[in-house]
């Protein structure tokens, strides 16, 4: 779990022992409303690891960081991959 200086979060889980690592990377939306809050998360599947991104931010603010978390975690597999 990640919070900022104003309060916001947003939490990542990681799993292992998902698809092939020739699947497609695709994201998907879910949402939730409790209590008049709204938390959404963006999960999706890259090779053998599976990711969930949640926080209460709207679709276009998640996504961004969902883009940015995919992009860092490619890099650190590329550089642990390499001799």
């Amino acid at each position: 779990m990640y919070e900022n200086d104003a309060g916001e979060r947003f939490t990542l889980y990681v799993s292992t022992g998902a698809a092939s690592p020739e699947a497609p990377v695709a994201f998907r939306l879910t949402q939730r409303t409790e209590g008049g809050s709204t938390t959404r998360s963006l999960y999706w599947i890259d090779g053998k690891l599976a990711y969930a991104l949640s926080g209460n931010f709207d679709e276009r603010r998640l996504r961004v960081l969902a883009d940015l978390v995919h992009a860092r975690m490619g890099m650190i597999a590329r550089a642990a991959s390499s001799p």
